[in-house]
């Protein structure tokens, strides 16, 4: 979940029917019950601090986003 979105400014903290868009994103993964842990890697403080308040750290493990493919024109390798 990137911090930063070039064209949409935090766009994963924007509210989608009052509450966080990544919210919606996260909850479906834990209803599934397909998987028992779901990792949210990001380079965020507000994220990482709303999923500590708002998600079992059981359930959700936090990854810190690596310097190297932070923001917008991360290049992908084969």
């Amino acid at each position: 979940m990137k911090g930063h979105s070039e064209r949409v400014p935090n766009k994963n903290l924007k509210l989608f029917h009052n509450k966080p868009l990544y919210h919606h994103i996260l909850e479906s993964l834990i209803r599934s019950n397909i998987l028992y842990r779901s990792a949210i890697n990001t380079d965020s403080r507000e994220i990482k601090e709303d999923v500590k308040k708002n998600f079992d750290k059981n359930r959700v493990i936090l990854i810190d986003r690596p310097e190297t493919i932070r923001g917008d024109f991360v290049l992908m390798r084969k």
